[in-house]
């Protein structure tokens, strides 16, 4: 039994029935799985097809073979893939979705948790008895969980006082945000009791700043438009004291403009659902009467009523202190943002830049309202980081923001993948085999084209600050300095694009809007007349920034960087900082996954998964954990399965170990370490010494068969003889 690619659901269960060496090509029957495949359909599998060998890798492979197609495990529903002796995408896939119908939303992949979102609330997996549960009991006396991974950092601070980081990530609605809640809520739970007024202040600001920072988009109905690296802060004992946030590349244009499907910010709805308590706002009732919210038809989010959660968002401004005046004053802002909007004026872009740069400077005030609010820095012993951002984004159009996304997304599978690497190296040093000869691929060649000092990042800058510059110079200049790197390509048929080979799968940007985007400035005009402002709160959101960074600081200390910091060069100081932090901490890591576009909590999407989990750095990381070996089997299951193979050697009173060592011994042409390694609990394979097995099996199997059937068939004949013969004598009697 095994899997054969396929186009539309990406992976095919499928048993084999003939293989034509010469031709390259296997004849399999398709089982009916998922539905409206045809079941028991014949397929040939053509492995000199280039969309076939690309299929079967994700990124294609040279030499694709019988040998390369996937083997479906025994095991069926396993806790932690690590386990399965077949470890590979399409084994991945059809274990999570195993899982996933039958309401197990949590797997494991050695250290890393993949969560499923269920797109239903599974409350028994929450409830007060699995929160003890889980801090009572080991990782592997209990179900995937993750409360499992807040456990494993809460444990490993207070044991190896270490920082710690959570790292959560997932594209839009496959369920980081509540993943993020739910993780939080243990972490309370497990350091002082939600009970506790700090932990409750904590736990509050989370719709807080989803009111401020999330929106219904085409893929999900509570989606974050921003990246949230929350630090909770423990003090000696491992009590949680305080807490602090720092936010990443809020979507600002979507103040302005947005898919029509979509809605803008959370909280403009919310106001406008309870405008009759502020009647002094001067709002009109319905959504749709305002520029920057419609057209949407309805503003409704099914479920989801905006009057209840402006409650919500009012009490948690309560929390952190803020007083009715300052919330009337806040909520006056929003409501100029949208009127602001109304006014026609032929310079649309001077108005729509000062709403969003209005909000913009909102959305950072109030997050260092939270921080003031929260953070006690001075009780602080350690920390426990949870970064909530958004995933690998590859869209029909891709623009700056997807830029950026997927710029972050590199510097995180990097560290990822270095964590996996070292995994395995720990792995292969407790079962005492050599593991220098395992090697990964490393993204630095993507980072490299676009930090460098000739990268992407800093010809945006070159170009804005030339007179005439424009997004087709930028390219071609790219273009004329990059022509000799593999990652990135300039299609010859526009000026304005390019291709990015990131870790997970190219991407094409189009490069229109980039500059704009990049520089994101409004006119000092304008800024000079909000600071000018009779309004204090307005004055005061374009004063110098709230909180400023250090290495902000720095800069301003420079005079030779005295002009305005761009977008991009902005978010790479952010990011190599909030690197930085991470670097100096011991990380867990968990990859949320959408197992379908509809909601529904019964279907699974194999092709979306796919290419989620490849996105998510999941299949890399199989192919970092098996690059050398991609089959691992216990002294014992390998007896058990191909023992039968050489009786004579099973036969013998020796080590199980010793009896794996002698059976790989008689094939000369297998050699270790090359082709496999004998460890001190497992056997670990390259895929020609399974083949090379299997096919002994087979023969012996085969050979048992016909001697089953020949000793069948004479006794059967013999029978026949003996009633005869007695027929005979009684008929001659």
């Amino acid at each position: 039994m095994c899997y054969v690619p396929d186009e539309t659901h990406a992976w095919l269960q499928a048993q084999v029935i003939s293989h034509d060496p010469s031709k390259k090509q296997v004849q399999v029957k398709v089982l009916k799985d998922p539905p409206h495949v045809l079941a028991e359909s014949m397929r040939m599998v053509d492995f000199t097809d280039k969309k076939t060998v690309l299929l079967m890798s994700g990124k294609g492979q040279p030499n694709a073979s019988i040998e390369s197609l996937p083997v479906q495990n025994e095991a069926t529903n396993v806790d932690d893939m690590i386990t399965l002796n077949y470890l590979h995408e399409a084994a991945i896939l059809y274990n999570i979705k195993a899982r996933f119908l039958t309401q197990h939303p949590y797997t494991y992949t050695g250290d890393i948790c993949i969560a499923v979102n269920p797109y239903q609330w599974l409350g028994e997996l929450y409830s007060d008895e699995q929160h003890l549960a889980y801090q009572r009991l080991g990782r592997d006396e209990l179900p995937p969980h993750v409360y499992a991974t807040s456990v494993a950092a809460y444990r490993s601070m207070l044991h190896d006082h270490r920082n710690q980081s959570v790292l959560v990530s997932g594209e839009s609605g496959a369920g980081k945000t509540e993943t993020t809640k739910i993780l939080m809520n243990h972490l309370a739970s497990i350091a002082g009791g939600l009970r506790d007024a700090t932990i409750a202040k904590i736990i509050m600001v989370n719709p807080l700043l989803e009111s401020f920072g999330n929106a219904k988009t085409l893929r999900n109905d509570n989606s974050s438009r921003f990246g949230k690296f929350t630090q909770l802060q423990f003090d000696a004992h491992g009590t949680l004291v305080g807490a602090q946030c720092k936010t990443y590349l809020l979507e600002k244009t979507r103040v302005v403009t947005h898919e029509p499907s979509e809605r803008n910010y959370h909280i403009f709805y919310q106001v406008l659902a309870v405008r009759s308590r502020f009647p002094e706002l001067h709002l009109d009732e319905l959504a749709t009467d305002y520029n920057y919210l419609g057209p949407l038809h309805t503003s409704a989010i099914e479920g989801h009523s905006d009057a209840a959660h402006f409650d919500k968002t009012q009490a948690a401004l309560d929390r952190i202190g803020m007083d009715a005046a300052t919330q009337g004053a806040l909520f006056r802002v929003l409501a100029g943002i949208l009127h602001l909007g109304q006014i026609q004026v032929e310079a649309e872009q001077c108005r729509d830049a000062l709403a969003k740069g209005l909000y913009a400077n909102v959305f950072e005030w109030l997050v260092a309202l939270v921080n003031a609010s929260l953070s006690h820095a001075s009780r602080q012993k350690h920390h426990i980081g949870v970064l909530d951002i958004f995933g690998f984004e590859h869209f029909e159009h891709n623009s700056f923001e997807q830029f950026c996304i997927n710029y972050a997304n590199e510097k995180l599978q990097q560290k990822f993948t270095f964590d996996v690497f070292k995994t395995v190296q720990v792995e292969y040093e407790d079962e005492g085999i050599q593991w220098n000869h395992v090697a990964y691929a490393d993204n630095a060649d993507v980072l490299q084209v676009i930090e460098s000092k000739l990268g992407l990042l800093s010809l945006l800058d070159e170009e804005l600050v030339r007179p005439k510059g424009n997004e087709e110079s930028f390219v071609a200049k790219a273009a004329l300095l990059m022509k000799d790197d593999a990652v990135i390509e300039f299609p010859r048929t526009s000026r304005t694009q390019f291709v990015l080979r990131h870790y997970a799968a190219p991407v094409l940007y189009d490069v229109t809007g980039f500059l704009e985007k990049h520089k994101d400035a409004m006119l000092p005009d304008l800024a000079t007349l909000m600071r000018s402002s009779s309004a204090s709160f307005v004055s005061a959101l374009f004063a110098d920034p709230v909180v400023p960074s250090p290495a902000t600081s720095k800069r301003r200390q420079n005079s030779a960087q005295n002009r305005v910091q761009t977008v991009g060069v902005q978010f790479k100081t952010n990011l190599s900082e909030l690197m930085g932090t991470i670097q100096a901490t011991n990380v867990q890591y968990i990859r949320c996954i959408k197992p379908n576009a509809a909601k529904s909590p019964t279907s699974f999407d194999h092709a979306m998964v796919i290419a989620q989990l490849r996105c998510a750095g999941v299949i890399e990381a199989i192919r970092i954990a098996r690059s050398a070996y991609p089959v691992r089997q216990t002294h014992v299951d390998f007896l058990g399965t191909y023992g039968m193979c050489f009786p004579d050697i099973l036969g013998r009173t020796q080590s199980s170990k010793d009896l794996c060592l002698q059976i790989l011994a008689q094939v000369p042409s297998w050699t270790a370490p090359v082709h496999f390694q004998v460890g001190r609990s497992k056997i670990y394979f390259h895929a020609r010494v399974v083949e090379d097995l299997e096919h002994r099996k087979r023969q012996y199997l085969y050979a048992k068969v016909v001697l089953m059937q020949r000793i069948l068939r004479g006794c059967t004949k013999r029978r026949q003889y003996r009633r005869k013969l007695d027929a005979i004598v009684k008929i001659q009697v």
